[in-house]
């Protein structure tokens, strides 16, 4: 399920490799936390010694021996028997040119007594493994003492946050497990959806759909009153934007995936929070609240007239059904 500012403290901040980085050095500092992820690190390098302290722990920690591998290791931990590096890659980009040659770089710059541990921290279906295992060839390869160098995958940690009986008792960890699960859980289908999916009339229907969208979008423009905008609107469905004057929006109509979804009405309005604030009382009756799941806001979503798909003149029909609500929201109130 989707997160929601009001469940969950991630919410929202979780978006980018650099913040989820700052996000697992930080919560570090909590000895539940911790308590699973050094243990992970422990079994992954078959070394149960490795132990550290959270003023150890830093991130995106600059490299600056030499200029021609100057890098920032996402997070590194410095203790008096080790270091070790995590490179995290949440997302599908692969190693710059810099960060290919920081680790070295950076281990070089370490007293030769220190263990060196590497961590590759990806996705099970991460799309470069294959250059990872490369770097890891000429990490261990060029280094002038051994260097310690692994694979790990966020949803092994995943599974071992599940495993946990911290989880569920500490609330900040069930909320970091919780984004976790959103963020890399994979998508997968039952055989049931697997046959109905082979069936070749559904995609057909939602060109139809699209195609219906598009000839209803040109009556309202026939009309000179209103022009049309945009193509879709921000969150994957199909449709247009009717306005009076060229950039003001003054509703938006459409396939809404998530409201088809929810309601089976696949044509729908839509005007977001503060269009309604503005709206006549009589254009309120006709919309109700609609809370997205897939991005957490409040819209205000009308049902076009769905018996009108099956009628030869559906496109002059749900013309006018559009432009009297875009009329409706417009009118003032009296």
């Amino acid at each position: 399920m989707p997160l929601h500012r009001q469940e969950n403290v991630f919410f929202n901040i979780i978006d980018s490799e650099n913040s989820l980085s700052e996000v697992l050095c930080n919560l570090l500092q909590f000895p539940n936390f911790k308590t699973v992820f050094v243990h992970l690190i422990r079994e992954l390098f078959n070394s149960y010694h490795i132990d550290f302290d959270y003023r150890d722990v830093d991130t995106q920690k600059v490299s600056v021996n030499r200029r021609k591998y100057r890098g920032t290791p996402d997070v590194v931990v410095e203790t008096e028997t080790f270091v070790l590096l995590i490179e995290n890659k949440s997302e599908n980009a692969t190693l710059t040119q810099e960060q290919k040659g920081c680790y070295r770089n950076y281990f070089k710059g370490k007293d030769t007594n220190l263990k060196k541990f590497l961590i590759f921290l990806i996705p099970k279906d991460y799309p470069h493994k294959k250059n990872l295992e490369k770097c890891m060839e000429k990490c261990i390869k060029r280094g002038r003492r051994e260097i310690f160098v692994k694979l790990m995958t966020w949803e092994k940690l995943v599974e071992s946050l599940s495993e946990s009986k911290f989880t569920n008792e500490d609330v900040i960890l069930k909320h970091f497990y919780d984004a976790l699960v959103n963020k890399f859980k994979p998508i997968k289908f039952t055989a049931e959806e697997i046959d109905m999916m082979k069936n070749n009339e559904i995609p057909q229907k939602l060109l139809d759909m699209k195609s219906l969208v598009d000839k209803v979008s040109d009556e309202i423009k026939s009309s000179s009153i209103y022009k049309i905008g945009g193509r879709s609107n921000s969150y994957g469905s199909y449709g247009r934007y009717v306005q009076k004057t060229k950039g003001k929006d003054i509703l938006w109509f459409g396939i809404f995936y998530e409201y088809w979804a929810k309601t089976g009405l696949p044509l729908s309005i839509e005007i977001t929070d503060e269009m309604y604030k503005k709206a006549p009382s009589k254009a309120k009756k006709q919309l109700k609240r609609f809370k997205m799941e897939s991005w957490d806001k409040d819209l205000w979503v009308g049902s076009l007239r769905q018996e009108c798909l099956k009628d030869d003149n559906n496109v002059h029909k749900i013309a006018e059904d559009i432009i009297k609500a875009a009329e409706a929201i417009l009118k003032p109130e009296n």
